[in-house]
């Protein structure tokens, strides 16, 4: 996942089923502007929706992915 720019503060990416389990979470740090996944981070295929949020878990930005196994 790759982000516009890199931040100047530290925020946080979460990954979500469509029905609001939290499936990871990870901090991004300063300066970041990609994030790797595994396939293998996910339970099943499907759709999952990411939201990177700041450290004041203000949403900034808000996606979807689709996972096929």
């Amino acid at each position: 996942i790759s982000f516009d720019s890199a931040f100047s503060t530290q925020n946080v990416l979460k990954i979500f089923t469509a029905n609001g389990s939290t499936v990871f979470e990870q901090p991004i740090p300063v300066g970041e502007s990609a994030v790797v996944l595994e396939n293998k981070r996910f339970p099943t295929a499907g759709f999952y929706f990411c939201k990177l949020v700041s450290s004041d878990n203000i949403p900034l930005s808000i996606g979807k992915i689709v996972i096929v196994k």
